[in-house]
């Protein structure tokens, strides 16, 4: 695992390398097999004493990369740091081949044409790009890759029950226990899923398909209570019963569509049984039922993976992904977003388009989202004028002045004619581009949580940008 990190100016930075660092120490982390640390890519300028990292004054005068990457490698032995001391600008335009050996690139502090120049490297590469700035009391993130897939989104709930196409054990299981019994313990005991499934057969013999209406579910939900009429209503296993049946049938017109056109097909059976009110006999019954189907589903897609990989003359997957790709079956995704050189090169109507409501609501509003408009004049401003607004204290009337109307010339280029943008405009200007320690370690807290995700394939990351708000201590995150 390589990753790749271009920084020109700033040292709070290497907080975003320090959090990641750390991280790695993690058991879980160790696993995914970081034996790389990122090589540095750094401007060729002279090291300056900072606070947020330790220090030696036997560091003045040698390059930021080689100190940050000496401070880093001391961190965590499992990670190894090596640095290329060349100009990030220069080295995108001359050496474009160093940055397709990375599985994920970070940058920061780049102007906006070596941006765009370095995002169609990573775009055409499949790389993820992350982008993380700070300016002043905001902070800004933007994940841009075209596509990623994630096996282990942790969903709050992975359990698939499959009643709504029990298999034969299944229903033999099921038909052991009688809902007319007298014995109250018995009836207080029956799990859940066989609650459901005895209720799913009465209901099949009057309707057509199974309920999908609000009304029809209520009225499933009576013929639940009405199958077992001698358990108390508060009973814990009809309480089950209900609060699922909702669950079971919401995406029964979909799974039948899916039927329809593809066949009798269904995804593999991750095998776990949530807890339940139920004898322990009946649970470990109904539990090696799921597991040993979850297991012959297993085994017939490892079969089908043996010969795929034959037939490609691929190397075997691992059995261990196999048995993590059939547990999350049901979860997986598929993610993308729009390149940068879609926000910045395409028209006025498509950039709009692509900015959406959301941010002409932002705009009227004043909310957080307007800060990234307000970020890209600011680079603009810097391409124009050779530095940021507000960086000298005796242009600042002035340079308030020329950044408003930058600003509303912007707004007006993407077709946002109306906004409440003067005290965003304003903090921009005071900021002079500043980095405050503070803010950065927090957006390396934030930035780090998001490459562990793209890197592991594990939980869903930002869609796909995020901004904090120093000022009023406030986030948000938003698609472009």
């Amino acid at each position: 695992m390589t990753m790749g990190i271009a920084w020109t100016k700033t040292l709070g930075k290497c907080e975003y390398m320090s959090d990641w660092c750390n991280c790695s120490r993690d058991r879980n982390i160790k696993e995914h097999d970081f034996t790389r640390y990122p090589q540095l890519i750094k401007v060729l300028d002279l090291f300056v004493l900072w606070t947020t990292m330790k220090s030696q004054h036997e560091d003045i005068g040698q390059l930021k990369a080689q100190c940050i990457s000496k401070s880093l490698n001391e961190l965590n032995p499992e990670v190894k740091g090596s640095f290329i001391a060349k100009d990030a600008s220069k080295l995108i335009k001359t050496e474009p081949e160093i940055f397709k050996q990375f599985s994920l690139i970070i940058v920061s502090e780049l102007s906006e044409y070596d941006l765009l120049a370095l995002a169609e490297i990573a775009w055409n590469e499949n790389i993820p790009l992350v982008t993380v700035r700070t300016y002043g009391f905001l902070g800004f993130m933007h994940l841009v890759f075209p596509e990623h897939t994630v096996i282990e989104t942790h969903p709050e709930s992975s359990i698939d029950l499959r009643l709504d196409c029990p298999w034969s054990e299944l229903i033999e299981y099921a038909e052991k226990f009688k809902m007319n019994a007298d014995d109250s313990m018995v009836l207080t005991h029956t799990p859940f899923p066989v609650i459901l499934l005895k209720a799913a057969k009465i209901w099949k013999q009057n309707h057509a398909s199974y309920p999908s209406t609000k009304d029809e579910r209520i009225s499933f939900q009576q013929a639940i209570k009405d199958l077992l009429p001698n358990v108390a209503a508060d009973e814990e296993n009809l309480k089950e019963a209900e609060s699922n049946c909702s669950r079971l049938f919401r995406g029964t017109l979909a799974l039948k569509l899916f039927m329809e056109n593809e066949g009798k097909n269904h995804l593999p059976l991750p095998g776990n049984v949530p807890d339940m009110k139920a004898d322990t006999e009946s649970y470990v019954q109904l539990q090696r039922l799921y597991h040993n189907k979850a297991e012959a589903d297993k085994q017939c897609l490892k079969n089908y993976v043996v010969t795929l990989c034959s037939n490609l003359k691929r190397r075997m997957i691992d059995s261990e992904i196999i048995d993590i790709f059939c547990k999350n079956a049901a979860f997986l995704k598929v993610l993308g977003t729009n390149s940068l050189k879609s926000h910045f090169n395409s028209s006025p109507d498509e950039q709009f388009s692509s900015y959406g409501i959301m941010i002409e609501n932002a705009c009227k509003n004043g909310d957080n989202q307007l800060y990234y408009l307000v970020l890209r004049t600011a680079d603009r401003f810097k391409t124009l004028h050779g530095r940021y607004p507000g960086t000298v204290d005796e242009n600042f009337e002035s340079d308030l002045v020329a950044f408003e109307a930058l600003f509303d010339t912007f707004l007006k280029e993407v077709g946002i004619l109306d906004a409440n943008y003067h005290a965003k405009v304003k903090e921009i200007v005071y900021a002079g581009a500043r980095e405050l320690p503070s803010v950065a370690a927090l957006l390396g807290g934030i930035a780090s949580q998001e490459v562990i995700k793209l890197i592991t394939h594990q939980y869903l990351p930002v869609d796909n940008c995020y901004i904090f708000d120093g000022v009023t201590s406030t986030s948000t995150s938003f698609k472009l």
